[in-house]
């Protein structure tokens, strides 16, 4: 009935499909209006006041990449007949312990879809920048962090009192540390150029592989962690 204008896959089949606002701004009176007979939702996504809607509601919480099946788990119950029961098989087969440390060739870097600047020397922290104007990063402790955890970057990220914190780039140390920045929220594959000068060891990323935490980032752990 509805999406958010996030919600871009199969593009063929979402075209014609309602747009409800963004995952923070829901327009509550446009999707009243369309009458589902469920709504699913992230906690982390979505507003908290969803639940004033009188609509039935699937919530997940999605923080590591383990939490994805058991949200999985409880969607399955309420679609007995779809096929999640796939999705569900194919994160139980993943290991998600967290692997060996990364062996530090860069050029092997999962998710890259664009060099800025390669790492030639030592590397101590990894800082994936996913807005500007602030400049924003993700703590340790998101799904982005688990992921990056679980393909052996772990010694690399700091966790921070606030999940996404602001940053100023002059207060860290930019010397030895490699900026990744994602493909989305933030459009930076569109902002190339100003990323070259700010000089930065540094790398665009496929956002989507590192943050969806459904079909997307199961095929990106599946392909890259051993």
């Amino acid at each position: 009935m509805g999406r958010t204008r996030y919600c871009i896959h199969p593009m063929d089949q979402v075209k014609n499909v309602e747009i409800v606002g963004g995952t923070k701004s829901l327009d509550f009176a446009k999707l009243k209006s369309l009458k589902p007979d469920l709504l699913i939702l992230d906690k982390e996504e979505n507003p908290a006041s969803y639940g004033q809607l009188g609509i039935p509601y699937v919530v997940s919480h999605i923080r590591q990449p383990e939490d994805v099946l058991v949200s999985l788990r409880a969607l399955q119950k309420v679609f007995p007949e779809s096929q999640l029961s796939d999705q569900v098989k194919d994160w139980e087969s993943l290991n998600l312990k967290c692997p060996k440390d990364f062996s530090g060739d860069w050029g092997q870097l999962p998710g890259v879809i664009e060099w800025i600047d390669k790492p030639k020397g030592k590397i101590d922290s990894i800082y994936y920048v996913i807005w500007k104007n602030p400049w924003m990063i993700v703590s340790s402790d998101t799904y982005i962090g688990g992921v990056l955890s679980r393909l052996g970057f772990a010694k690399y990220l700091k966790k921070y009192s606030h999940q996404y914190p602001e940053i100023q780039l002059e207060d860290l140390d930019c010397e030895n540390s490699l900026f990744l920045f994602s493909s989305e929220p933030y459009p930076f594959l569109k902002e190339k150029e100003s990323l070259k000068g700010l000089g930065l060891k540094s790398a665009i990323v496929d956002g989507e592989s590192f943050s969806w935490f459904g079909l997307r980032s199961q095929k990106f752990l599946n392909k890259n962690i051993k």
